[in-house]
């Protein structure tokens, strides 16, 4: 048995974000190091079990809707945090893949750096449905494939954006997504008890509280990885120099960004033949602290001195 589910745009905005199974992630170089690309499965055409809202879930992947144009590609589901955007996509048998570009904003770049240090991103895919259907009893074929009941079907989508999320991440990550255009059906006679909306607002309530949790345990296992990957930039780099930094230059080094300290690390030169390394000026740590890239757009500043610093 199969009807329309009820009123579905009471959902709140999150129950519409999914880490949609075993998705592959791949970052590509280009011959433009400026440009690099991704590709993935952002949808495997199967069934999401025990979704926290909808239960069991399948997208119909007929008649799919990537909006207008590029659509963007986001961290997090956040709209201040674009990264890239989605270029072509094909729905096979290994379900709905994308190819797309990152941008060579702070945003990009990081999931760049990442993927090439070897963090494992995955992607979320953001999808609001025109129509949502329940099937109760027997079987119901979607995508060629049969599911058995219960389960939950998202018709006529639109893909409004994916988004990178950290290993870990939750399912239903915050964001203002929402399709103005849903038809609102809501089967007559269906009353739903006042007790058992507030139960379901408890468990709500509790399971939001566990994915932001689960959320900040990601975030706090990222920044790890990110500042023990950056030590052993800096021993590597203390190594090649010949040097052994102070604590204010240690503290300046791990203070700077991605991009600002491999343009530094590639301009230090090596230890001379004596075996004696550089001294560097605390006021060249200083620069990079304190402006990281803007300083290469100010004048050339920051190569002046360490010109200067070289021939000394």
């Amino acid at each position: 048995m199969t009807k329309p589910i009820y009123n579905f745009d009471g959902a709140p905005n999150n129950a519409y974000q999914f880490l949609a199974g075993d998705v592959q992630t791949q970052i590509e170089k280009t011959g433009d190091k400026t440009k690099r690309t991704f590709s993935g499965v952002a949808y495997h055409g199967g069934q999401i079990d025990d979704h926290w809202y909808w239960g069991n879930l399948v997208f119909d992947l007929d008649g799919l809707d990537l909006s207008d144009g590029k659509v963007p590609m986001l961290v997090e589901h956040d709209r201040d945090q674009r990264c890239g955007f989605i270029n072509s996509h094909n729905i096979g048998d290994a379900g709905l893949s994308i190819e797309g570009t990152l941008l060579s904003n702070e945003h990009g770049t990081t999931i760049a750096n990442d993927a090439d240090e070897g963090y494992p991103w995955q992607m979320s895919v953001s999808i609001t449905p025109k129509r949502v259907e329940t099937v109760e009893q027997g079987t119901v074929t979607v995508n060629g494939r049969t599911f058995n009941a219960p389960v939950t079907i998202f018709r006529s989508n639109t893909i409004r954006e994916v988004s990178f999320c950290a290993l870990g991440a939750d399912r239903h990550t915050s964001a203002q997504i929402f399709n103005e255009n849903r038809d609102h059906t809501t089967p007559k006679g269906d009353n739903v008890d006042l007790e058992q909306a507030k139960a379901k607002i408890t468990e709500l309530e509790a399971s939001l509280s566990q994915e932001q949790s689960d959320k900040q345990a990601a975030i706090d296992a990222l920044n790890e990885f990110k500042q023990a990957k950056r030590e052993q930039d800096i021993a590597a780099l203390a190594t090649k120099t010949g040097q052994e930094f102070s604590e204010d230059k240690l503290t300046a080094l791990k203070s700077m960004d991605e991009t600002s300290f491999s343009m530094f690390a590639s301009m230090m030169p090596a230890k001379t033949e004596q075996g004696k390394g550089v001294q560097l000026s605390q006021e060249l740590f200083n620069e990079q602290a304190t402006y990281g890239v803007q300083a290469r757009d100010t004048g050339g500043s920051f190569e002046t001195k360490f010109a200067e610093w070289s021939k000394a």
